[in-house]
Formats: C-alpha cells, structure tokens, sequence
C-alpha cells in the first residue's frame, strides 16, 4: 500500500475515534444550554449551528463529513485505479473544505443581519418620529423585517412585553451576533430603559455610524475584489488550458500520464494549488 494511502487512512481512523469518543461520552457531558452563555460567536461548532439554525448536533455533522470524504475517497479510487492519490487529496480537500464552507456561511449570515439591522433601525426612527412607544417602534420593525433579524426583533419583543429587562431581553441578539452593531443597538435599548434616555437620538446615531462602516467594508470589498478573481482565475488557467492542448495534440498530456510518476506530480501540484488557494482566502480574509 502506498505511503499516502496508510497517511488517509490514519488520519480517518483518528477522526472516528474523535467522534465515537465524543458521541459515547456525550450523555455524561453538561448540555450546552446548561453551561455559561456563549464565549464568542465563531467558537466551535454548535455556536455556528446555532446561529446557522441548524438543529443538528455537531457531532452529527462531524460524521457526516467524514462520510462524504469516505465516499467521495472510494468513487474516486474505483473509477481511477492508477490515480489514487488524487482520490487521497480529494477526500482530504472535501474534509477541509466544509469547515470553510460552514465558516463563510456564517460571514454571510452575520453581514445579512448587520444590514438589515440598519434598516430595521430606520423603520423605528420614522415610527419615534410618527409618537409610538419604543416597544411599538420595535414592533413595527420586528412585523416588516424579513429573514434571520424578524426572528431575534420578535424575541425581544415578547420579552420586553413579559416583563423581561431590557438587558435580557437583547441578550439572545447580542450572544448570537455579537457585531458593533448589535451591541450598539443593545446598548441605546438598555440604556432607554435604565436612565430614560432619548432612543430616537441615540438610534439616528447609530444608523449614521453602521451605515459608514458598511459603506467603508463594501470600498475595500470591491478594491480586494480584483485580487481574488485574478487568484481565482490564474488558478483555474492550467486546467482549463489543458482540454484545449489535448484537442490540437491528442498525445500532448500522453508522457506526463504514462510516466511512472507521473499521478504523483500531478497529485503534489494539486495539492499544494489547494493550500495556496486556503492560505490566499485566509489572508483576504484577514484584511477585509
């Protein structure tokens, strides 16, 4: 057996044990919501399920990974024989690749929240302005607010009219999407409930502040935008140039292929064009 192959398989026997461990112990551990409220959005798993609205456990999607990249290991070995080592970087490719894929879905799903704050912000300003109270401001918002924000204005809503403080009642906002702008909406609401202060003035100003700063983010999202689609494009060039030459030379990617190593270099360019793909969308990342 070739040297990678017993490196994969190693690495998914090791992740197996991982779950089996945490899946037979799981009932003798303390239930998430029994714990402290969470440290920071991004921190696991089940904090990205939870804020995704995702109502598996993690260890469910741990497993279900790992079995896509089993899958995705054994389509690729049995079609290609010869090639096994790119079956090896595949599944690798596949059991990384989905964390990213969670991770972004967050990003998005924070980004999407924060603008529709912005303007849900403005619907209770106009509705301050029209006499209502700021429970019914917040309400009125809450009625014509769409997606994940029309659930978390409800919540607050129904705490405020239970009888909740203020301070609870954004806890589950702040907890979940913890963004300068929700904590500066938190605050304005606490604050109006604890010291009677002007929630219209202090709402105005935090529209004006989160309407620069999603205005300064989509600046430097469209000038690091040219970056990644030339990253993306001089990435994808070899292999698109490849069907090209083979059609004017049917024999021109012939010696690489019959070459006794020649699955491993291709294997090894593979893999390290997908570690620079992850380091480079890292490293924009960082810098939006």
């Amino acid at each position: 057996m070739p040297w990678y192959e017993v490196i994969v398989l190693v690495i998914l026997f090791a992740v197996m044990l991982v779950c089996a461990r945490v899946w037979w112990f799981a009932d003798a551990q303390p239930k998430p919501q029994e714990l402290e409220p969470q440290t920071k959005l991004t921190s696991g798993i089940r904090q990205k399920l939870r804020l995704l609205d995702i109502n598996l456990a993690p260890i469910s999607v741990l497993i279900g990974i790992l079995t896509l990249s089993i899958c995705a290991y054994m389509a690729i070995h049995t079609a290609f024989p010869q090639h096994q080592s790119i079956a090896v970087i595949m599944a690798l490719a596949i059991l990384i690749s989905s964390y990213f894929v969670l991770d972004d879905l967050v990003t998005w799903r924070i980004k999407r929240v924060e603008t529709e704050l912005v303007d849900a912000m403005d619907t209770m300003h106009s509705s301050l302005q029209a006499g209502l109270s700021p429970l019914q401001a917040i309400s009125t918002a809450a009625s014509l607010a769409k997606g994940p924000l029309k659930a978390e204005l409800t919540e607050i809503v129904t705490r405020l009219s239970s009888g909740y403080d203020a301070s609870q009642s954004v806890n589950r906002l702040v907890n979940r999407y913890n963004t300068e702008g929700t904590r500066l909406f938190a605050q304005a609401l606490v604050a109006r409930h604890q010291t009677g202060s002007d929630f219209n003035a202090m709402l105005q100003a935090v529209t004006k502040l989160m309407r620069q700063r999603i205005q300064q983010y989509q600046f430097i999202n469209s000038q690091m935008s040219g970056t990644r689609y030339a990253a993306f494009f001089c990435g994808l060039m070899p292999y698109a140039l490849i069907p090209l030459f083979v059609s004017q030379e049917q024999h021109w990617f012939a010696p690489l292929l019959d070459h006794p190593n020649g699955a491993n270099f291709l294997s090894t360019a593979l893999l390290l064009q997908i570690i620079g793909f992850f380091w480079l969308r890292k490293v924009l990342k960082a810098n939006l």
